[in-house]
């Protein structure tokens, strides 16, 4: 957990803030998110072939047709996302909302979902044990009043060679120096009540006070950086109240570094992976390893190790995410921990083949109900933006490996070759796939 006294926990007990999560996201939090087409591939096991690569298993067998994936804390839509990504694999999503659990039933039966369980569940009250392949918990447990125990339920319920995929607030984040601030001020201001909090008088009081304080563009810019996935009205006034409720008045605001994370982890008897892509197909990522112009200063940073270079980035990197999302697994896994300077060799090793398959694009209405209002067909992925990532695809040859094509380039940096490696074979860059 972040030292800075501005981030602190709100609500004191377990059940205070599950009540107040759950009062919160059945009023405000159980929107449905982004996004608002929804990809079903053809080829239903891309997705976890490109999880897996990130992590350096080449041979993609670490998560088994018929396994079984844990959603916790599942919101408005992460449920059917899961589902429709991993379409060989069972899933179990839990929330607290029953609001968010039924609009994720409905957009499953619109969009033929068919390996989804729904659950109404809290994390504290899972009762899961070495059950699961893969556990998700994206953006959950920095909300509840202990995130330490609420990790420990997550690796209890993870299999011993199992994964988990999370996310938690990033301290990076420059808006925390500005909103955590507010929304302490806010809760003095209304008077705000632990056990009976008046989420609606937050948001009311609250756009009042950020209008008092500066313009209302200023505070649109703070909130469409901690929303990039939505397009937000220049207008203050117009801003859905769903919106300015998760900035403003969520009931516990808690975030980490790296350090911090990587010691959440330990302590649930984890180790931190490796960073993980944006979105599946959002073609964008945050390049965790620092362009430094200086032959002393790259020295000194290429000798650490590689949590404490990620470290040195998340406190001095501008423009970070909101959240920081890592893979981790189990200390006692059979699997080893991969660094990027082992990912780029085994990258380099092996021959690829070009991801070419089609999607059904659902898209579904802004209504609160699921419902979807057009389907549509198309190639994917797209041809990829950046002319150096097209380059290596015209030039690599599936019969040889990945390091004749980078030869062929003139491409012998470690840098060069490891963003390049992110950005053709991981799920927010899906244009190759290892043989």
């Amino acid at each position: 957990m972040s030292g800075r006294d501005e981030h602190e926990v709100h609500y004191a007990s377990i059940e205070q803030a599950d009540r107040a999560n759950k009062a919160f996201y059945e009023k405000f939090g159980s929107f449905p998110a982004p996004p608002r087409d929804w990809l079903v591939l053809d080829e239903t096991t891309l997705v976890r072939d490109l999880l897996l690569q990130e992590l350096g298993d080449w041979s993609h067998s670490r998560l088994p047709d018929g396994g079984r994936i844990w959603v916790a804390g599942c919101g408005a839509s992460q449920a059917v996302e899961v589902a429709l990504q991993f379409p060989r694999q069972h899933v179990l999503a839990t929330d607290l909302s029953e609001v968010a659990l039924a609009f994720g039933a409905a957009l499953a039966k619109n969009v033929g979902v068919t390996n989804l369980e729904l659950k109404l569940e809290s994390i504290f009250d899972a009762p899961y044990e070495s059950e699961f392949d893969l556990v998700v918990c994206r953006g959950v447990i920095h909300h509840t009043a202990n995130p330490p125990l609420a990790l420990q339920k997550l690796a209890r319920a993870m299999k011993p060679d199992g994964l988990l995929d999370l996310a938690v607030l990033n301290d990076g984040f420059s808006g925390w120096s500005h909103l955590v601030p507010f929304q302490k001020a806010l809760r003095l201001l209304t008077g705000s009540d632990p056990d009976s909090p008046d989420f609606e008088l937050d948001v009311v009081v609250g756009k009042q006070l950020a209008v008092e304080l500066e313009p209302s563009a200023a505070f649109i810019t703070k909130l469409q950086a901690a929303f990039p996935r939505v397009k937000l009205p220049p207008d203050l006034a117009n801003v859905p109240p769903h919106y300015l409720a998760s900035m403003l008045s969520e009931p516990n605001v808690q975030t980490f570094t790296v350090a911090s994370l990587d010691a959440l982890f330990v302590g649930a008897g984890l180790a931190l992976l490796a960073p993980y892509s944006l979105e599946p197909f959002m073609n964008a990522a945050f390049a965790w390893d620092m362009a430094l112009a200086s032959p002393e200063l790259r020295a000194r940073y290429d000798a650490l190790p590689q949590k404490a270079r990620w470290q040195i980035t998340n406190l001095l990197m501008p423009d970070q995410p909101r959240v920081l999302r890592f893979y981790g697994q189990r200390l006692s896994s059979t699997h080893p921990v991969k660094n990027d300077q082992q990912l780029c060799e085994e990258f380099l090793a092996r021959r690829f083949e070009k991801v070419a398959t089609e999607a059904t694009v659902h898209v579904r209405s802004d209504d609160f109900d699921g419902t979807i209002v057009a389907t549509r067909r198309e190639a994917f992925p797209a041809r990829p933006e950046d002319p150096a990532l097209q380059r290596v695809l015209d030039t690599h040859d599936e019969r040889r490996p990945m390091g004749d094509a980078m030869h062929a380039l003139g491409v012998s940096d470690f840098r060069e070759v490891n963003a390049l490696r992110r950005h053709l074979t991981a799920p927010s860059h899906p244009f190759l796939r290892a043989l």
